[in-house]
């Protein structure tokens, strides 16, 4: 995603808005990388997101639903850019 500064979604939002959607099928999220664009100064941030569940099997279908969600939700945060 692309942001006007760093402070513009902070990690912890970023979790809760993940916890939102996914409730306890998120059981880590960890920011990979970040960038600062040189020319637009816009900034980066990368997100993996590891989903599991003890009870059951989790199938594709199910995380790409929840995947959609969490960008549905994350493109409403003001000056967040998904890419």
């Amino acid at each position: 995603m692309w942001m006007k500064s760093a402070d513009t979604l902070h990690d912890n939002d970023f979790c809760a808005i993940v916890r939102e959607v996914a409730g306890d099928l998120a059981e880590l999220v960890t920011l990979v990388s970040t960038f600062e664009h040189p020319s637009t100064k816009r900034f980066s941030k990368h997100y993996r997101i590891l989903y599991c569940s003890p009870e059951r099997n989790i199938t594709n279908d199910e995380i790409n639903v929840i995947q959609s969600q969490v960008r549905d939700a994350v493109a409403k945060v003001p000056d967040v850019e998904l890419r």
